[in-house]
């Protein structure tokens, strides 16, 4: 099937689209200048069957070209991304092309949407928020092609990728960083931190992944005003950052 957006719009608007017309168990991407070779789907399907995992990628090829006439002629094979999964390399630098990647559908109830207002870096930052509730599964198999022509957007706006890391970086501090700290107040000295986080809650980063580990507190200690404060908020961030209805 295809869909066509009624105005230029980026890759994130594009993207959303496609995911909200799937009618799958799984999404892939492919953008128009990128290949897949013949097993990249059963590749990753396989992987994420035998794994039981919700999302996985594979590895990619690099290749440099030129366009002649609109056709592709590539030049040489760069690098190949070849990188087992990690939460902290993956807020400093790109090791996961958009093209290698397969997931379950319904992990973006959760994390929500492409961001439509970054470019370049919709993908990366939706990476992340993935990463923040899901172990992701890698296998080391090229089975795509990233094709980098001489005008690449990602040659062009080197700043725009430098900024856009940083936002990255700040946001893995706050969406993953604080869960194991509220975990170690939980299992250290819980009361009188927990009184700390409530007397600094108006003013705290809130995202519903945070949210729902003080929940967890919140319900422990029996405090159900504060409970049903927060379980509210986790259910208006999730309704601002939701899919809506799947067709």
């Amino acid at each position: 099937r295809y869909f066509r957006l009624d105005k230029p719009s980026g890759p994130g608007a594009a993207r959303n689209l496609g995911v909200q017309k799937a009618r799958g168990k799984y999404l892939a991407y492919l953008d128009d200048d990128d290949v897949y070779y013949p097993h990249h789907l059963e590749t990753l399907v396989d992987l994420l069957n035998e794994s039981r995992s919700q999302f996985g990628y594979t590895n990619m090829a690099i290749v440099r070209g030129s366009l002649e006439q609109g056709r592709f002629k590539p030049g040489r094979t760069g690098e190949v991304w070849d990188i087992p999964f990690d939460r902290g390399t993956m807020v400093t630098r790109s090791f996961m092309g958009t093209n290698t990647v397969l997931h379950e559908k319904k992990i973006l109830k959760e994390v929500g949407l492409f961001s439509e207002k970054l470019r370049p870096g919709e993908d990366e930052e939706l990476w992340i928020r993935c990463a923040v509730r899901y172990e992701f599964k890698h296998i080391s198999r090229y089975t795509s092609e990233y094709r980098r022509k001489d005008d690449n957007s990602v040659k062009v706006h080197l700043l725009d990728c430098a900024f856009n890391g940083m936002l990255y970086l700040k946001y893995y501090d706050f969406s993953c960083g604080q869960i194991p700290f509220n975990k170690y107040f939980l299992a250290h000295n819980a009361h009188s931190l927990y009184a700390e986080i409530k007397n600094h809650y108006p003013d705290i980063f809130k995202t519903s992944a945070v949210l729902r580990e003080v929940v967890q507190i919140a319900k422990r200690l029996k405090d159900k005003d504060f409970q049903k404060k927060l379980m509210n908020d986790c259910l208006r961030i999730d309704n601002e950052n939701s899919l809506g209805r799947f067709s």
